[in-house]
């Protein structure tokens, strides 16, 4: 595992590889991601249609706060 991110949107989020996705690990109440839905042990494999799975961590962290904070 690839390690952890704090973002500015209220989320922690970690890269799994096997299989390859992403698991959001904490979710700050009350913030951005919070309001959008998102839930401790959700999984992400698309942003927008885009599969994410083997991208960079950096990457999706920041596709995530783009889109929170937009």
């Amino acid at each position: 595992m690839q390690p952890t991110e704090t973002s500015p949107v209220g989320l922690k989020l970690t890269k799994q590889q096997d299989p390859f996705q992403y698991i959001i690990t904490a979710v700050a109440k009350g913030t951005k991601a919070d309001l959008a839905g998102l839930k401790v042990n959700d999984w992400l494999i698309k942003i927008e249609n885009t599969d994410i799975r083997t991208a960079e961590f950096s990457e999706v962290s920041r596709d995530i706060r783009d889109l929170l904070t937009n």
